[in-house]
């Protein structure tokens, strides 16, 4: 099976959905790069690490095992996760 190399992330509002851009992985680096209909929307997602703007970004190999900190906490986690006891 050939691994997912490219991801379109988008923002669902419960009644709209809004495209954000791509992430693009090669090799082991992985790309952020925002659609421009996005950019004009002036939200900012991680305005620190991934300021909109229409360039390529490259994730940092740490502290998010080499994905940009804003997705990397969007993982699925053992937070939140219900756990029945039988109780």
């Amino acid at each position: 099976m050939k691994p997912i190399q490219k991801i379109i992330v988008s923002i669902d509002f419960g009644n709209e959905e809004l495209p954000i851009g791509e992430l693009i992985q090669e090799g082991k680096s992985i790309f952020f790069k925002y659609y421009t209909d996005f950019i004009r929307s002036r939200i900012e997602i991680s305005p620190f690490y991934l300021p909109l703007d229409d360039k390529i970004y490259t994730a940092p190999t740490q502290p998010f095992e080499g994905l940009f900190g804003v997705f990397y906490d969007s993982l699925p986690d053992g937070w939140g996760v219900y756990c029945s006891t039988g109780h």
